[in-house]
């Protein structure tokens, strides 16, 4: 199997992750969640295709282009929606459906399509999240994301207690049949994404994953900004700070100008956190080759108050 991060791509290379990486959530938990081995045979069925757009993307970037792609989870909603387009045993038959009782609207289907391998209709919710591990425990409750509000216990339950069963709803068969769709759908979960730990436990592997999730899932590691200076002691590297476009696959870069040293990263953090308190997202690179670096590790640097600070 072609390694996801040497598309050289960034869009190209997003699509290659969110196909080709492991899922966040076992099928444990619910047997909705997509599970490791049904992305392991969807990423090679995708590779020509990914082979042939990494040599001309354009048709992948007008694609993502035409929506509102802005947000991260509408880009990672577009990838998924291109996918399930030009896959060769898939056929797309509805996309952000939306659910009415009366005048008002109680949910909407993010994805509907037919497998034309088993000709079944299926029900498919999908959400590429980032979580930070606030405490080295295994509930769900303490995997907060950046901005301190979602967390994946909510994020479980809701997706699990109430979007994927809208289908059985009265409200989602009628939503379905003014669409012609007449089958009874299947619910499924596409569920991507990273946790971070904190970076001792991360970087000496002591540290406990989500009980729901699946031990395979990407993972990163996260220091409080007054941590900056001991943690890059330890560290001979090359860093860049990520921009939120671009958190979903591995970093590769070619701009020289864009990548830090210790000290030059040490200055960028301290006055960035001089005045917001958001956390950054920043990749450990590995220099390859004359202006050519790729991620081999990240981590979130956050505010000595998060996640309080930003509630």
């Amino acid at each position: 199997m072609k390694s996801i991060k040497y598309y050289k791509n960034q869009t190209v290379r997003d699509l290659a992750w969110i196909i080709g990486s492991p899922p966040l959530i076992s099928n444990d938990e619910n047997d909705a969640f997509l599970e490791k081995e049904f992305f392991t045979i969807e990423f090679e069925k995708l590779i020509p295709h990914l082979n042939e757009l990494d040599n001309n993307p354009l048709k992948l970037v007008e694609h993502v282009n035409n929506g509102n792609t802005h947000l991260l989870g509408k880009y990672f909603e577009s990838l998924v929606e291109y996918w399930l387009e030009y896959s060769d045993c898939k056929k797309l038959l509805a996309h952000n459906l939306q659910v009415f009782k009366g005048r008002s609207t109680i949910g909407e289907f993010d994805f509907v399509y037919r497998d034309l391998t088993d000709n079944k209709v299926y029900h498919l919710e999908c959400a590429g999240k980032f979580y930070i591990a606030q405490n080295n425990v295994p509930e769900d409750s303490n995997f907060i994301g950046p901005n301190s509000i979602d967390n994946l216990d909510r994020k479980i339950s809701k997706i699990v207690n109430e979007q994927i069963l809208l289908g059985q709803t009265e409200e989602g068969r009628e939503a379905l049949l003014i669409d012609d769709i007449e089958e009874e759908v299947i619910p499924k979960i596409l569920f991507k994404g990273y946790i971070f730990y904190y970076a001792d436990l991360f970087f000496n592997n002591s540290f406990i994953i989500p009980k729901h999730s699946n031990p395979d899932h990407p993972k990163g590691w996260w220091i409080y900004a007054k941590d900056i200076d001991y943690f890059l002691s330890q560290k001979n590297s090359n860093w860049l700070v990520v921009d939120r476009a671009n958190w979903i696959s591995k970093v590769i870069t070619f701009n020289d100008s864009s990548v830090f040293t210790n000290n030059e990263l040490t200055n960028k953090l301290k006055n960035y956190f001089s005045k917001n308190t958001y956390p950054l997202l920043i990749a450990e690179l590995s220099n390859i080759g004359k202006n050519y670096y790729e991620e081999i590790s990240r981590g979130f640097i956050v505010h000595d108050n998060w996640p309080e600070i930003n509630l």
